[in-house]
């Protein structure tokens, strides 16, 4: 059953939406951007208001690689940095 948006929603949606991409075409950063009482995890959240369901999923699937990704070399990094601090892998 395909859930009623109210037109209340749909412009709650955009003017958040709205505000976002105005952070991210400045370079701010997304992820602890807080606009009124809304973060990052409301933002995604009303993605799925404004576009298709399709758009949503790519989008956070996009997003879960990057963080993924960003873990996997961080991870590397530090043990990099343990490595030549001590001699040895501490993993």
């Amino acid at each position: 059953m395909t859930k009623r948006i109210t037109p209340h929603e749909v412009l709650r949606a955009y003017d958040v939406l709205t505000h976002f991409r105005n952070l991210c075409a400045h370079d701010e950063r997304l992820y602890c951007a807080k606009v009124g009482n809304d973060d990052y995890a409301t933002m995604l959240k009303l993605m799925e208001v404004a576009l298709p369901r399709d758009v949503v999923f790519e989008t956070k699937k996009d997003i879960e690689h990057l963080l993924v990704k960003t873990m996997m070399s961080s991870t590397l990094s530090r043990r990099k940095t343990s490595e030549s601090n001590w001699g040895c892998s501490l993993f």
